[in-house]
Parts: structure tokens; sequence; C-alpha cells
């Protein structure tokens, strides 16, 4: 009753037409452009849906992770999935991994960007969605480091195996400035895998 209350007072609009009823009309994704490339840092061949320059793309990942809306894991991956259809050969032996929050950050936000991504893709493209990392160090949030080197220095050993999955990985997040996160994540597994993220800072 109190959403339903809440959307009444301040209906919900899209984020770039302001038209009511969803946070991303479909209009308004379909006129993003999807990258064409993909980067290889490292052991990771890394994908990114859209750019995030992007006007809109850059509105709609802030209000997902800092206004919390979880509303939009929806449309953004709909970008990723779209994205992946694109570039990415996946069969069964293949698995979604998203990048863990540390328990005292997911307790704040209420929820982890990545794995809702990463759960919807699995909806979409029936791959399974892998839970097989933890965070067991807390760090401060990667955007607000500015240096490359010490973005790296604050993410090193942050990330643990619960276990190894034999499939091939797609690694999921919201946002790779660096690569520095998805690169820590990675080098758990001991081989080359792939990342998908909605967009590439």
């Amino acid at each position: 009753m109190s959403n339903f209350f809440l959307n009444l007072l301040f209906p919900i609009k899209c984020l770039g037409c302001e038209r009511t009823g969803e946070y991303l009309c479909s209009d308004c994704l379909l006129s993003v452009p999807l990258n064409e490339s993909s980067a290889q840092i490292k052991n990771i061949n890394l994908i990114a849906a859209v750019d995030y320059h992007h006007p809109l793309i850059k509105k709609a990942i802030h209000n997902y992770k800092y206004n919390f809306i979880q509303e939009l894991a929806k449309p953004l991956a709909s970008l990723m999935v779209r994205r992946l259809a694109i570039e990415i050969t996946t069969g069964e032996n293949t698995v979604l991994v998203p990048v863990p929050l540390h328990p005292r950050r997911l307790r704040w936000r209420g929820f982890n960007q990545a794995e809702l991504l990463a759960k919807e893709i699995s909806q979409h493209s029936n791959i399974p969605v892998a839970d097989c990392l933890i965070r067991k160090r807390y760090t401060s949030p990667q955007m607000k480091i500015q240096d490359a080197f010490k973005r790296k220095i604050n993410i090193q050993n942050a990330f643990q195996l619960k276990y190894r999955p034999a499939e091939e990985i797609i690694l999921i997040d919201d946002v790779s400035t660096s690569g520095a996160t998805l690169e820590e994540c990675a080098k758990l597994f001991n081989r080359e895998v792939r990342a998908l993220v909605v967009a590439k800072g």
C-alpha cells in the first residue's frame, strides 16, 4: 500500500523523456547506441554494453547505485542482454558471476547491483548465476579514487573464491573504470574469463 500511495504522490517517470510509468522507457533505451567493440585487459575480454558518458546512462547508473532504485536493474540489464547477443557465444557450460559487495556495503545499499543485473540477464538468456565469489575485505568505493594505481591497491586481495566453477565464466558488474575490480576477481580463477558491464567509464 505504501508503494501505491508513493506512486500517486510521486509518479515514476522516465529519466529520459519523463513519460510516466517506468524509469527508462523502451523508446529511450533504443535510442542509446550499443558499443561495437570489446577491450582486452590482462586475462579478461571486457564487453561494455554502452558508453558511460551517454547522459541517460550516466543518470540511470547514478540513480541505480546511489538513489537505490532497484527497478533500474531490468532496463539496464536489457542493454547488456542485447550486447551479449552480439558479442558472446554462450553454451551450456557458461555461468554468470556477479561481482560481490562487502556485507557492510550490502547493508547500506540494501542490494547488490551486480547480482540484480546478473539475475535479470539470466532470466533472458537462461545462463545460470554462480554465487562463487565473496568480498572478504571492505574497501573504499573505486569511483572515488581517481588514480589507477591507487585503485589497484585499494581492491587488492579483496575477494575470495567459495568454489571454482568448471564452466566458462562471465563476470557481471555495473560499471568498469580502470578494470581493477574485474582484474582482481578474474585472477582468482587462474584462467581467462569474460566480463560484461553496463558501461565503461
